[in-house]
Formats: C-alpha cells, sequence, structure tokens
C-alpha cells in the first residue's frame, strides 16, 4: 500500500474515531457540547496549516482554542464492542489538572496499542523505572522543536531515551513520540511502518511541531510527507461544523444529472467549507478548470429557506432544486467558479461584503490546496483579489443583494461586477385589505389582513434595483460616448464590441402573479431607456447598438408556475424557478429539460471573455488604439487627477514631510521600486475599509479578510468586545531612513502602539536583554518567552534589580576572567614544555654527533646511535602533539578573552544605566526637596514683610521717624530676599520638571513601569493564526505592535 493511500485510510478512521487530547492545548476546534461526545465533527482552522506550509509548501487553517490556564477534561464515551477497545485510566502529567481528575483513555483488545492521547501508566511501564536522573536529562531537551528534539534525543544513552514514563511525567504524549520515534529508527524499521503502528500519536501533535518532522527523521520522502499532510487536513477542513456526515462533510463531484461521479468523470466538484467559525459556504469548481487562468465569481444568495443544508446530494437544495452544478457544468463556463453563502433560513447573511467575502473565500480555497499541485510539487496558489463577479440571488436573498448595491443612500457597483441575476428576488410586503371605509381589515388576534397585493411603491429592495439599473445604464452610456470619439475606426463596431466584450448583463427573472407585479416597475424603467432615454442623451447612438445594448438587460417571464418538471403548481414553481425555471413558450407551459433552468440561461448571456473593467475607472480598452506612452511623472500626475477621491491617504505630518500632492511624489518611486507603478490605481482596486470590532482602517483586501478572521477567533474564545485600544494599517509614508515603510501598501496594521513598542535602538535592546535575561536579538522566540522577558524587566528595571543584575555581572566576569587566566597559564605551562623539549632534543642531537660514525664505530657505537635516534625521534613527536596543544590552547584563550570582554562591556553598560538611574533619580530628588522647602521659606519672608508694614504704620502713628524709616530699609532687604527665593522656586521647579519628562521620555523607564508586550497572547494567536506575520518574532529590532501578510 502506498504511502498516500495508507493516509488515506487512516485519516478516515481518525475522523471518526480520533479522541481529543485532553492533557494539552489542541489546535483543532471541538465544540463545547462535542466534549463528550466524539462522534462530533472537528474542523480545522487558519494557523496551523499556515505553519505547515513554510515547512512543506502547505496551507491550510487553524486557530487554538484553549484560553491559556483552561484544559478540557473530556470523558470519553463510545460503545467497546463499535471499537474492540476499553478504557484504562491513567494518571494527567500537565500541572494544571486537579489531583482528582482521571482521564481514560482507549486501548485497542487486540494489540494492546495505546491510542493517539496514551499517556504510559505503571502497568505499562512494569520493566522500565522511571528514574530521577533520566527525567531530568529529557526535561533539558523536551521543550525544543521536534526537528531539533529527535536528533538530541537519539544522542542519550539508550535507557534515558526508553524511559517513556520519564517522557509521560516531563514531556507529556509528544515527548512519548518522539521517544517511540527514535527507538523505531534505532530498530531499522521504515517510516510506513511508525506511521502505520503510531498514526493516532502523529496526528494528535501540536502542528508547530510539525508531523512532517517526524517522517523525515524516519526516513520518509517529502513527497510521502506531502500526501500525508494534505490528504489529513483536506478531510478535515473540507467539513462543515457541525455537519456529521454526507454532502457537506467532504468533497463531492457532481455529474450532469446530479448524480456522484467519479473524479475523473465530467461534473464540477461540490466543496463544503468552513470559511470561519461562523461563516460556511459551498464552492463550485468546475472540473475543466485552469487555475493558471482568470477565475471569475457566481456569488449566489439562497432565499428562506434551509440553505445548502443535508446529509446527502439527493437532499441538498443546490443540487436537488436550484441544479446549479448541472447548470455551470452545462453552460460551459469552465473558469467561472459559484460561490454559495449559507446564510440564516431568513436570508440573513451577517457581514458579508462582496469583495471581502470573495476575497476571503480564495484565501481559504489557497490554503486548502484545492487546485492542484504546480510542476515544482508544491500546491497551486491563485490571485485572492480582483476577480469578476456575477451576483446572484434568489426570493429572500434579494434583501441582502439590493443592499450590497448601495452606498450612503446612492447606487455603486460593488467592484468587478459584470452581472447581475433576479431570480423572483425583489421582494414587498403585501398591501392590508381594507373595508369600504379605508379602515385595515384584522383576522380575530388583531393582525392585518393580506389583500394578495404587494405593496411596490413601498419596496425598498425595488428601489434601490431600479436605482442601480439607471446608474449602471448612465455609466454605460458615458463609456460608448467615450468610445464614439476615439480617433480612427468605426465607432459603430467598437461600441459593438464593448457591449459584447464587456458590457453589463442584468438577468431579472420571475414568476406570473406577485413577482410580475413588483418586477413591472423596473421592466418599464429599462424599457423607457432603449425607447426614448438613450437616445435624447447621446443622439448620435445608432438604433442598431441600442438594440444590441437592450439584449445585455433582459427581465422575463420564466415558465415556473404550471409546468415546471415534476414540481407542479404554485409557490412549488417560485421554490425552483433557479435549477428549472425557463422563458415562457407560446402556450405558456412548455418546460424543456435539455434547456436547463434559468440560471443556465443567465449564464449564457455573459460572454466567456467579458471584461467589465470600465465600472472601477479604467479608461484604456482593449478595444481603443494604443496610447502614447507616458512617462512616470505624466502617469502619476494623471493618476492624481483621476482618482481625486484617493488623494487624502497622502495627508499627514508624518515622514515625508509637506503637501499631500508633494508627499504623493516623494512617495510614487518608493511605491513602483515595491512593485506598485502607480499607487493610486493600487488604492481604488487593492485597498478597502478593513473592520475589527469597532474598529475601522483601511488596508488591502487580503489584511481586511485576515482581521476578520482574527475576530471571529477571539469572539469564539469569548471576546465580546475588542481585546485592544487602537488599529490602523495603511499610513503611506517613508521609513526614518526615508525608504519604503511596509505601511504604505496597507499590507501591516498596528494595534496599540503605545504600548507594544518597536525596539530599534539596539544599546536599548542590550540593556534589555541583560536585565531580562533573554537574548532580544534573536528571532522566532514565541509569545511566552517575550511575554515573560518583559514581565521581568519591569520587574527589575529599578535600583535594586539593577544592582543584583550587576552583583551577577561581575561574578560573572570574574568567573569569565579566572578561566581567561586559567587557560593564559595552561598556555604558559606547554610555551614552557615546549622549550624543554626543544632543549632536550637539541642535547640528544649533539649527543648523537660525538659518537663515531663508519669504520671507527663499534658494536656499541653503533648501539648507542641507534638509541639516541629513536629519543631524538620520540622528542619530535612529542614537540609536535604540545605544538598542537599551543594551537588549540591558543584558540581556547582567543575564545575566553572573547567572552572576558563581552563580560566587561555588559557589566560596564548595566553600571552605566545603574549610575545614570541613580544620577537621575538624585537630581530628581534634591530638586524636590529643595522645592518642596522654598514654599515655607517664601511664606515666612511675606508674613515678614506684611509685619513690617504694619509696624511701619505704627511708627508713623507714632511719630516716630526713625522707626518709619527702619522698617522701609528692612522690607527692602526682605522683598530682595522674596525676589530671590521666587526666582529660585520657579527655576528650580523648571529644572525638576525638565528632569522628570527626559526620565519619562526615556524608553527604558517607560518600559520597566508598563513593560514591552502587552498585547495578550490571545490576541497575538488569532493574528498569526489568521496568517499574518508577528513583529515580535523578528530578529534584532523587535515589533511588538506590527503584524503583516
Amino acid at each position: 500500500m502506498s504511502n498516500r493511500e495508507f493516509a488515506r485510510k487512516k485519516i478516515s478512521s481518525i475522523n471518526q474515531t480520533r479522541v481529543p487530547n485532553p492533557l494539552q492545548p489542541r489546535r483543532l476546534k471541538i465544540p463545547l457540547q462535542a466534549q463528550s461526545n466524539l462522534q462530533q465533527q472537528e474542523t480545522i482552522s487558519i494557523s496551523a496549516q499556515l505553519e505547515m506550509a513554510s515547512r512543506f509548501g502547505y496551507n491550510g487553517l487553524d486557530v487554538p482554542v484553549n484560553a491559556p490556564g483552561t484544559l478540557p477534561t473530556p470523558s470519553v464515551q463510545r460503545k467497546e464492542d463499535e471499537l474492540g477497545m476499553v478504557q484504562r485510566r491513567i494518571k494527567p502529567y500537565d500541572a494544571r489538572q486537579s489531583s482528582g481528575n482521571t482521564h481514560h483513555l482507549l486501548v485497542n483488545r487486540q494489540s494492546s496499542e495505546t491510542s493517539a492521547l496514551d499517556l504510559p501508566s505503571s502497568s505499562l511501564f512494569s520493566t522500565v523505572q522511571c528514574k530521577k536522573e533520566n527525567e531530568k536529562a529529557l526535561s533539558d531537551i523536551q521543550g525544543l522543536a521536534m526537528f531539533d528534539l529527535l536528533p538530541k534525543l537519539q544522542k542519550l544513552p539508550t535507557e534515558v531515551r526508553t524511559d517513556e514514563e520519564a517522557g509521560s511525567f516531563v514531556g507529556g504524549p509528544r515527548l512519548v513520540t518522539a521517544m517511540r520515534a527514535v527507538k523505531h529508527k534505532d530498530q531499522g524499521k521504515s517510516s510506513s511502518e511508525f506511521v502505520n503502528a503510531h498514526h493516532n500519536e502523529l496526528v494528535a501533535l501540536k502542528y508547530e511541531d510539525q508531523i512532517g518532522d517526524v517522517m523525515k527523521f524516519l526516513g520518509a520522502k517529502d513527497t510521502a510527507i506531502k500526501a500525508f499532510m494534505n490528504d489529513y487536513v483536506r478531510s478535515i477542513a473540507l467539513s462543515w461544523k457541525g455537519a456529521k456526515k454526507g454532502a457537506n462533510t467532504q468533497e463531492i463531484k457532481v455529474g450532469d444529472k446530479g448524480q456522484a461521479v467519479g473524479e475523473k468523470d465530467e461534473g464540477t466538484r461540490r466543496l463544503p467549507i468552513q470559511i470561519d467559525s461562523s461563516k460556511q459556504a459551498i464552492v463550485l469548481i468546475p472540473g475543466k478548470l485552469n487555475p493558471a487562468q482568470a477565475i471569475d465569481v457566481l456569488l449566489h444568495l439562497h432565499g428562506h429557506n434551509a440553505g445548502y443544508a443535508g446529509d446527502s446530494i439527493n437532499n441538498v437544495r443546490d443540487v436537488q432544486k436550484d441544479n446549479i452544478e448541472q447548470q455551470l457544468l452545462a453552460s460551459g463556463r469552465n473558469q467561472m467558479i459559484a460561490i454559495l453563502p449559507q446564510g440564516s433560513n431568513k436570508s440573513v447573511f451577517k457581514d458579508l461584503n462582496t469583495t471581502t467575502y470573495v476575497s476571503l473565500v480564495f484565501v481559504v480555497l489557497n490554503n486548502l490546496g484545492v487546485w492542484g499541485q504546480g510542476k515544482d510539487n508544491k500546491p497551486i496558489q491563485v490571485k485572492t483579489e480582483g476577480h469578476k463577479v456575477i451576483l446572484s440571488a434568489h426570493s429572500g436573498g434579494g434583501a441582502k443583494l439590493s443592499s450590497l448595491l448601495e452606498k450612503g443612500g446612492k447606487p455603486t457597483n460593488p467592484g468587478g461586477l459584470e452581472g447581475l441575476f433576479l431570480f423572483d428576488s425583489i421582494n414587498a410586503l403585501a398591501i392590508p385589505k381594507k373595508n369600504s371605509d379605508g379602515s385595515i381589515v384584522k383576522d380575530k388576534e388583531g393582525k392585518p389582513i393580506s389583500s394578495g397585493i404587494p405593496d411596490v411603491s413601498g419596496s425598498t429592495e425595488l428601489k434601490r434595483i431600479r436605482a442601480f439599473v439607471a446608474y449602471q445604464l448612465d455609466l454605460e452610456l458615458k463609456e460608448l460616448e467615450r468610445i464614439s470619439k476615439l480617433p480612427g475606426g468605426t465607432p459603430d463596431s467598437k461600441q459593438k464590441e464593448f457591449l459584447d466584450k464587456s458590457g453589463f448583463r442584468l438577468r431579472g427573472n420571475y414568476t406570473p402573479g406577485w413577482y410580475e407585479k413588483i418586477y413591472a416597475p423596473l421592466v418599464q424603467d429599462i424599457d423607457d431607456w432603449f425607447k426614448t432615454k438613450a437616445k435624447a442623451k447621446l443622439p448620435s447612438l445608432d438604433q442598431t447598438i441600442i438594440e444590441q445594448w437592450s439584449k445585455n438587460y433582459v427581465i422575463q417571464s420564466v415558465n415556473a408556475v404550471s409546468k415546471v418538471g415534476p414540481v407542479g403548481k404554485g409557490h412549488q414553481g417560485h421554490d425552483y424557478i433557479v435549477g428549472q425555471g425557463q422563458p415562457a413558450g407560446k402556450d405558456g407551459k412548455d418546460y424543456d429539460p435539455a434547456k436547463g433552468g434559468a440560471l443556465q440561461d443567465a449564464l449564457g448571456s455573459i460572454q466567456r471573455q467579458s471584461i467589465n473593467s470600465f465600472v472601477q475607472g479604467q479608461i484604456q480598452r482593449q478595444s481603443a488604439p494604443a496610447p502614447a506612452v507616458l512617462t512616470d511623472a505624466q502617469q502619476w500626475e494623471q493618476d492624481w487627477n483621476n482618482y481625486a477621491s484617493h488623494q487624502h491617504y497622502f495627508a499627514g505630518s508624518g515622514r515625508p514631510t509637506g503637501t499631500p500632492r508633494q508627499r504623493y511624489d516623494v512617495l510614487c518611486p518608493l511605491y513602483k521600486a515595491h512593485g506598485i507603478p502607480r499607487p493610486m490605481v493600487y488604492i481604488d482596486t487593492s485597498i478597502t475599509t478593513a473592520r475589527f470590532y469597532n474598529f475601522s482602517t483601511p488596508a488591502h483586501t487580503n489584511l481586511a479578510a485576515a482581521l476578520v478572521v482574527a475576530e471571529n477567533t477571539l469572539k469564539g474564545k469569548g471576546y465580546t468586545t475588542a481585546p485592544v485600544k487602537s488599529l490602523w494599517a495603511l499610513n503611506p509614508r517613508t521609513t526614518s531612513a526615508g525608504g519604503w515603510s511596509n505601511h504604505a501598501d496597507g499590507k501591516a496594521v498596528d494595534i496599540d502602539p503605545n504600548d507594544n513598542p518597536h525596539l530599534t535602538d539596539k544599546e536599548d535592546r542590550k540593556i534589555m536583554s541583560l536585565v531580562s535575561g533573554i537574548d532580544l536579538e534573536k528571532g522566532g522566540q514565541g509569545y511566552d518567552v517575550l511575554k515573560g522577558a518583559s514581565d521581568k524587566f519591569k520587574t527589575d528595571y529599578n535600583p535594586t534589580g539593577l544592582q543584583q543584575r550587576l552583583t551577577n555581572l561581575k561574578a560573572d566576569e570574574q568567573t569569565k576572567e579566572t578561566e581567561r587566566n586559567t587557560v593564559k597559564s595552561e598556555l604558559d605551562t606547554l610555551k614552557g614544555q615546549l622549550n624543554t623539549l626543544k632543549s632536550e632534543r637539541d642535547g640528544l642531537n649533539k649527543q648523537l654527533k660525538a659518537v663515531p660514525q663508519g669504520k671507527k664505530a663499534t658494536a656499541d657505537d653503533l648501539a648507542k646511535a641507534t638509541a639516541l635516534k629513536a629519543s631524538i625521534q620520540q622528542k619530535e613527536a612529542d614537540l609536535k602533539q604540545v605544538q598542537m596543544e599551543i594551537k588549540q590552547k591558543e584558540g581556547d584563550l582567543k575564545k575566553k578573552e572573547a567572552d572576558l570582554k563581552a563580560a566587561t562591556k555588559d557589566r560596564e553598560l548595566i553600571e552605566k544605566e545603574l549610575a545614570n538611574y541613580q544620577a537621575t533619580e538624585k537630581a530628581i530628588s534634591d530638586l524636590e526637596n529643595a522645592v518642596k522647602s522654598l514654599p515655607s521659606e517664601i511664606k515666612f519672608l511675606e508674613d515678614q514683610i506684611a509685619q513690617s508694614k504694619q509696624d511701619e504704620q505704627d511708627a508713623k502713628t507714632a511719630k516716630n521717624s526713625s522707626g518709619v524709616q527702619a522698617q522701609q530699609k528692612l522690607r527692602a532687604k526682605l522683598q530682595q530676599s522674596l525676589s530671590q527665593k521666587k526666582a529660585a522656586l520657579k527655576k528650580q521647579q523648571k529644572q525638576l520638571d525638565t528632569k522628570k519628562k527626559v526620565r519619562d521620555a526615556d524608553p527604558l523607564r517607560k518600559y520597566g513601569t508598563s513593560g514591552f508586550l502587552n498585547l495578550s497572547k490571545d490576541v497575538v494567536e488569532a493574528m498569526t493564526g489568521a496568517g499574518l506575520k508577528w513583529g515580535g518574532d523578528w530578529a534584532g529590532a523587535k515589533d511588538f505592535m506590527h503584524f503583516e501578510l
């Protein structure tokens, strides 16, 4: 059996029998009501699968569900006969579990193999005693990433790496799985054998551990890893939350008769997708769709019914009533997908916005890898924005549809809209029945009785549709007028080409009776336009052009009342209009199954090469002659004027300085260098209003979609109001160095910047690292480590903490100095040994020269010479050994010198910081004391002056002229002292205020008071889970407020 076949088989069984892990936070969503019922559907959401993308080229969806400090304790209830399982009680390893908690895990009777979440119990490991020293060795490495953990485990002694009870105690199921993988490799077994025996353990791992790392460690090829990961994720993600079985739990291919067909058969792929915790949709993809080509979208809203719920394609609306799969297939529009949002039974589609919603769906589809694999064996990714959209609705879905065509009470094209399909979807309330005196007739309960006549004049939906159609016709008229003035060629031919290829298509279908009355004013509007108004507004318009144009705007009665296939008469016809409604024949009754339904007819009106771009303000056309090439400056000037409504984005007091136009001129070259040649066009087509709780900000459409996902994740965790204070994305500006800012394209968002800074100062980061004990220059350390560093800095950045840290650094410096001195001493010893060996070797050489040679040499001489040569040879060998040791020791000394130098710099930096801290505090304290004493001194002088004035008055009364003069002289001196004291108070108060201002402006003082990471873990995980990268994970200048695509 191949790895792919095995993965599919095993994953299928996992979906039905997998047990949620009670001991570690899951990244699989498990509804609260499902914690005691394993038959509930589990779904994957966004970040976990995105984490897989970086390593295995796969994108998916995930959001963690367990809040910090909480841990579900599900009880497992299964019929033993169904699974062949019995229950075993084990002691939980997680410290958060109370001593009274006992978890039940399943063990297979036949194989005695524990399930995916099994932790060792004493009965399982009776032959291996858990030793404290084993726990210590395993504890030191258990927190490593899986790809780093496995080889380090392999290097541990066999006794340690096989002590699964110790592994369970210190690291839980994850570490036990790693230990079993190492044991499996030691036994020389294949990766497929391990997957077969331990597949439940693999899929229970946290995704950031990279399941594939285990398989790769065991020798699996990348293709096998991708197959396992891709099939596992898709078998869970292509499913609606809460769907237990059937059509909305898996992809199904639907044939031309509404039947399920094989993968290679012709048909339409039907994918039930969970967009986020609250949004579901059905996505239909033609089997012949080419992802390398442009993809159009049919966005269809259902009426007041159950939508697309159902346990089989034999009873889901899109297949059996609306026949959307069959009609899309029959239309031949192989480059169009259909998105069918699931609303409430009253057609409520919460937060549905065409641009953002369609973009979000494409993000999900990319993450699910539905487009197949490219030549590089990686999942194909298609663009998530800029798709042409046909907006469609049936019945009650018209309320939402009409609201999308209006903004601020005025008609608007929501972007990329090339067609509008209405299937009995303009609604109105009934006019109450009235008595002859004009009073309303009521039933026994006092409710008005319907007259059976729609209140057409009071229909908000009709008003919106009529306004939009008039708006759209005016837009096209202006385009036809523009085309008529183009130089060269025949205007009529160019206008016909435009209407054929790019003209808007309206198909309004209504059943006779109720809806016929509501549609009547719209029919009259269109009739009036093409009969009189168009020609009146543009007299040069040829009648043949008007006739062709009118074919793009069709409102028609469809045969959905008397004979609509099998459905019979009455309201059922309305219910089947999308799937089986056809333009009425001469007798008004004929229904031809070969022609399909009203949707197929409408799709047939859209040209496959349709490009309806003019409504988005683009001037150039395929039909127009190529204009003269503009310089960059000319193009930017033209765009500035053509998109005047976007000029306000360039206003600001930041970098660069100047008026909006001056800032625009500076930024345009930076935009171009960053792949955005026309900033104004980019803003017009790619920037939208993103919303996050009560906040709104201009942002890229993909960022807006990510914020929607993040908000829903947080709401799923109980955050009913925004857990942040501020949020902003698009900001056309430069960096402090005058370069490109990653906020200029709206693909980055800053959250609570005042409390979550961008650490750009390297010396500040060094001080923060030394105080907190965490090296902030490293990247990818994760939220928990950085939050710990922030809290530690907040606790220890004060004289007491700095002094303690200085003491530790001095001790560390002393240790490194001792180590340096030791190595230096050892080097000196080796050099002494080297000199001794050289002297001994030289002496032996002299002795050898003195020994007679040749004929004069006796046998004793020859023996002595041989011995001396051997000794010399040994000395040479000893010399080489010592020289090698000296070279190694010199390297050690160099490293120790560098370590000592770094330790000295660290100590000096903290010493300097402590001195500055204490000096600032002393200066402020001295000033505060000085300022504190001066008011009482001033008051004393003022009292003396007042007394002197009284004494002078008394002297005058007594006619004591000398006394008067004495008091005047005294008061003059007192007044001088008072002025000096007041001046001193003003000066010292100013100095004090300045000192405090400087102190409080010091970033380190601020971080010491409030920390430097104050976003909650839930917020960071929600953002990264939505596919955004966090600036806190950067190496070097971390940016804790920052999240980007």
